[in-house]
């Protein structure tokens, strides 16, 4: 039985980490096939940050197809949410990126870029959760197959090096990544550090 637990939880923590990366192909039938098991370490969803530490000034549009850009914000902090409506670990965190919201609305700027297709699935989960920050999205798919058998990325991903959402970027006034994190608690550390000192509770 105590095996068998463990065997369960281990198949549970797995199947909540495939949710929120691309499934490029459809889920595994045998044991052969399985995904290997997730070790402690989360290091190998971090993203692939590009050597200049720069952020790629992206231009997409909002839920009314006005196009918003990064550089819109120039001199003020940025936190940029990357996620999707139908990510697991985007939902469960959704609260904890609300209450950051809350604290820091007044010096930090919020973006959410979202990879649904669907407008009307994007569009009722903002509408739901009440998310009172710029979201933005161009239905452009995470990753996409081609007629060719290649893989596409959506470009902003690919600039931002993503393997994994939630990913949230903190940019600072200079246009640099101050920080990635995988959840808002990290972001959160490094605003106390950078911006507040301490963050207000």
């Amino acid at each position: 039985m105590k095996h068998a637990s463990v065997l369960l939880t281990t198949l549970l923590a797995v199947s909540c980490l495939a949710g929120c990366t691309p499934k490029p192909k459809p889920a595994a039938t045998t044991a052969a096939e399985a995904s290997p098991v997730v070790t402690d370490s989360l290091s190998k969803y971090y993203p692939t940050l590009p050597r200049s530490g720069n952020a790629f000034d992206f231009e997409l549009p909002d839920s009314a197809g006005v196009m918003h850009a990064l550089h819109d914000f120039k001199d003020k902090w940025v936190i940029v949410d990357f996620w999707a409506s139908w990510c697991g670990d985007c939902r469960a965190d959704m609260a904890d990126l609300k209450s950051l919201y809350r604290i820091c609305k007044d010096d930090v700027v919020f973006i959410g870029i979202s990879f649904d297709t669907d407008p009307a699935q994007w569009k009722a989960y903002i509408s739901q959760q009440n998310l009172p920050w710029l979201q933005l999205c161009d239905f452009t798919p995470w990753h996409s197959k081609q007629p060719d058998g290649t893989q596409k990325t959506h470009p902003v991903a690919q600039a931002y090096g993503l393997h994994w959402i939630p990913t949230l970027f903190l940019i600072s006034p200079y246009g640099t990544i101050s920080r990635f994190a995988l959840k808002a608690d990290g972001i959160r550390q490094e605003l106390d550090r950078t911006v507040y000192d301490p963050i207000p509770r």
